[in-house]
């Protein structure tokens, strides 16, 4: 089976593009295809760590630039990897942290090593990657440049003059400088193959394949809507044809034709012979070709399963969950009842508090009086600490005849 080297690269041109992309690379949003279990083996192999720093460190670069274009690209992210059996075979296997560290100064060879922001080596997911990110700031000499203009001479006609002109030495974006048009990105592949390819024993891409690369949201897309494209079987090996054996033109025949008969014998027992040598690999292709696409079938009937299993997960999920916000709607509900009914009763508090002087003064006013009328009652109209006086005697008046008159009082 053939292992290719793979190469992505996509502009970033916007902030939001850098942190979108940040925040996937560090794990910082929900990353369907990555194993959290194995996110901590995941290696950075610069300073920047997560999306803010990385952001930052791009700005601080960018900022170094004299004039930039209306939309310029701030950012290069490299996506560099192999096929997934390069990684696990037999003889030679890749090592991820060594193809890292040769991709990584690569990428210092290409661009500056203050240029190259952040890497980071990725071992969470079903196949090791590198995702490199990089501002493409390149330094121009200062430049002397001749400018023609038109002016009027004394005769009144218009004559060109050529001013010169000094550019100073600057630095300014320019992605364009290796990713400009489809000759450049032919000539950028068969730079990485030769430098980094080849040392693995990894083979070039197909020239002109016309295969698209599906962006991660539209491949968590096709995976949620059970959608996804059935896997790419490689095309099974070849074994080399058959070549039809020369005919013998015969004794009385020229010599041009002997000549030529025994050219096309002795390529055809060497094809013959070369056949035979590559039976074997060509059988060893197949059996590693009829392994690899069991494994390819495994893996997507596994892939259906898991995907079955979680999106019964998901939906037990949303149910509770559905149960559980009514359930704390409800709980929310009376604990606002409750509120207000401990308002209330902290208000009725306070009044009483306030009104408890006034009721004691009230009552105690009341009591009293309620005791001086019964006190009266029983003493005859006296109110306490009264004493009764004593009654004036009665003294009767006689008549000048001596009868008695009527009395009177002193």
């Amino acid at each position: 089976m053939t292992d290719y080297l793979i190469l992505r690269i996509a502009k970033l041109k916007t902030a939001a593009a850098i942190l979108g992309s940040g925040q996937h690379t560090w794990r910082e949003i929900p990353t369907p295809n990555a194993d959290a279990s194995r996110t901590h083996q995941n290696q950075d192999l610069k300073p920047v760590t997560n999306s803010r720093a990385l952001l930052m460190a791009v700005n601080a670069r960018v900022a170094l630039a004299g004039k930039k274009s209306p939309n310029p690209v701030l950012a290069i992210e490299y996506l560099i990897t192999a096929s997934p059996r390069a990684w696990s075979r037999k003889s030679m296997p890749v090592d991820p942290h060594t193809f890292a560290k040769n991709a990584l100064y690569l990428l210092e060879e290409m661009y500056e090593s203050a240029n190259v922001i952040a890497v980071n080596l990725q071992l969470d997911e079903a196949t090791p990657h590198l995702v490199a990110y990089v501002v493409p700031l390149i330094s121009v000499s200062a430049q002397r440049r001749l400018i023609p203009k038109k002016k009027k001479g004394k005769d009144g006609k218009l004559e060109t003059v050529t001013h010169s002109y000094t550019s100073p030495a600057h630095y300014k974006l320019s992605a364009a400088a290796t990713l400009d048009g489809r000759k450049k990105l032919h000539e950028l592949q068969n730079y990485w193959h030769q430098h980094l390819g080849m040392a693995f024993q990894l083979e070039r891409g197909q020239v002109g394949s016309g295969r698209k690369h599906i962006p991660p949201q539209r491949l968590y897309q096709l995976t949620s809507e059970g959608s996804l494209p059935p896997p790419t079987i490689p095309p099974c090996p070849t074994y080399p044809k058959t070549l039809p054996k020369p005919v013998d033109p015969g004794f009385l025949a020229s010599s041009a034709l002997k000549r030529s008969y025994q050219d096309g014998l002795s390529k055809w027992e060497e094809h013959e012979r070369r056949r035979k040598l590559a039976l074997p690999a060509y059988l060893r292709e197949i059996e590693e070709w009829r392994k690899y696409c069991e494994q390819i079938t495994q893996k997507s009937i596994s892939e259906a399963n898991k995907q079955r299993v979680n999106e019964e997960r998901l939906e037990h999920l949303a149910q509770a969950n559905t149960k559980l916000t009514k359930k704390n709607q409800d709980l929310t509900t009376k604990n606002n009842e409750l509120r207000k009914l401990n308002s209330d009763l902290l208000w009725l508090q306070h009044l009483l508090e306030d009104l408890t002087p006034n009721l004691r003064e009230k009552l105690e006013e009341d009591v009293h009086q309620l005791r001086m009328q019964q006190h009266e009652r029983k003493s005859g109209g006296l109110r306490p600490g009264q004493v009764q006086q004593p009654s004036a005697p009665e003294v009767r008046s006689q008549s000048p005849n001596g009868t008695p008159g009527s009395s009177k009082s002193p």
